[in-house]
Formats: structure tokens, sequence, C-alpha cells
């Protein structure tokens, strides 16, 4: 059961940190102000 829920947490934290498609993230409209403060607090960041 442990490691039933490490693999399912390895999972979401690998999708969690996933970069999109270039030209499916030109698609997206820009980011709210809610979003870049929620991105402020993210570690790790880069640009797409």
């Amino acid at each position: 059961m442990y490691h039933q829920r490490q693999a399912r947490r390895k999972n979401l934290l690998e999708v969690a940190h996933d970069n999109e498609n270039e030209e499916y993230y030109k698609k997206l409209p820009e980011p709210c102000e809610d979003e870049l403060d929620m991105l402020d607090l993210a570690f790790g960041l880069s640009e797409t």
C-alpha cells in the first residue's frame, strides 16, 4: 500500500512539472494576476 501511494504521488508530481508543447502554449490566454502570484511562490520555474 505504501509503495502504491508513493508511485501515485510521484506520477502527480511528474504531471505537475510537465512542459507543454509550444504551439499549445501560444494558444493560452495571458495569466491573470492570481496565477502570476502563485507562480511567484513556485520553486524551479523555467521559461517555456
